[in-house]
């Protein structure tokens, strides 16, 4: 096991961590706030209806300023889902059908406007 000034300077020898600053044109990014993980019905999903209302106060502002707003999605290109890798045995077959709704292996953003 390394110590955590281990882990800095193995991370920082590869470019890692280093000060950027912030940019000038600024965007709201909402990672992995999808149905897939926010619906409590989902296999892999939680109730995270407190964190999607988080979201709307973001989402308002970021609106009003005309700042771009991104949501990750997950998609899944092939009928069977082989393309999802380790996440489609995560659920295991018998959820096959519920995991993606309307089969198409998609899982869209869930947020406060939901």
């Amino acid at each position: 096991m390394t110590s955590g000034k281990e882990d800095e300077e193995f991370f920082r020898q590869r470019g890692f961590g280093i000060k950027m600053g912030f940019g000038e044109r600024p965007a709201l990014i909402v990672i992995d706030m999808v149905k897939g993980f926010t619906d409590p019905a989902m296999p892999l999903g939680a109730d995270l209806d407190s964190q999607i209302a988080a979201q709307k106060p973001l989402l308002e502002v970021a609106h009003e300023r005309a700042i771009p707003v991104l949501f990750s999605t997950v998609i899944y290109e092939e009928a069977d889902i082989k393309d999802a890798g380790i996440w489609a045995q995560a659920a295991g077959p018998a959820h096959a059908h519920r995991r993606f709704r309307g089969g198409q292996g998609r899982s869209p953003p869930r947020h406060a406007a939901d």
